[in-house]
């Protein structure tokens, strides 16, 4: 005995319990005789695979169906980049977002370049000087930048610390910040450089 039925004197039920039943019952358009009922109610107790295995079926079915539905309702508003390695990109400026003043402030930061897709649709970027940016970038942060003239940056330009590379050929890290050294700050073969600090 449950301490809940102790209490309660019933057993508890769970929400998929009652969305279970909910599937499980037919569709109700009339009154049903005393018998019928009694069926129903039994099947419902009862629980048997098969029943299980058509309710999950209609409810994959119904999902898919919305999402159709969906897709079709907002198809003017849907769009989807594929970019390649060497595509200028804008970079949506999220952390204005929050602020109340953000009617003068940039939306979009950049051009960057991406540097790669990653299989679930997020993009590595670069700055247009070589520096590979350590952040991953999901796609609805990321926009094309239509340049006057088209430009397609050699990916061998950019630098690639050993770290970021054994990061990438790993699949990445979303933590990426971590362990960042300041050498790693500045590109290879920079050392001759005698601007201002």
């Amino acid at each position: 005995m449950s301490p809940f039925y102790a209490a309660h004197g019933v057993e508890a039920l769970l929400p998929f319990d009652l969305a279970e039943a909910t599937y499980l019952a037919p569709r109700l358009d009339a009154q049903i005789p005393t018998s019928e009922l009694l069926a129903i109610r039994t099947r419902q107790l009862l629980k048997r695979d098969e029943d299980l295995a058509k309710i999950a079926d209609r409810v994959l079915a119904a999902r898919q169906r919305s999402a159709a539905q969906f897709i079709k309702e907002h198809k003017n508003s849907i769009r989807t980049f594929n970019f390649a390695p060497g595509d200028l990109v804008l970079v949506r400026n999220s952390s204005i977002e929050t602020s109340l003043n953000t009617k003068t402030l940039p939306r979009y930061t950049g051009p960057m370049v991406v540097v790669q897709r990653y299989p679930r649709g997020s993009y590595q970027l670069a700055e247009i000087d070589g520096a590979v940016s350590r952040l991953r970038y999901t796609a609805f942060q990321v926009i094309p930048y239509y340049s006057r003239t088209h430009l397609l940056i050699p990916m061998d330009d950019f630098v690639l610390t050993p770290d970021l590379t054994a990061d990438m050929m790993l699949g990445g890290d979303d933590e990426a910040l971590d362990g960042m050294n300041d050498d790693d700050d500045e590109p290879q073969g920079s050392d001759s450089d005698s601007g201002p600090a």
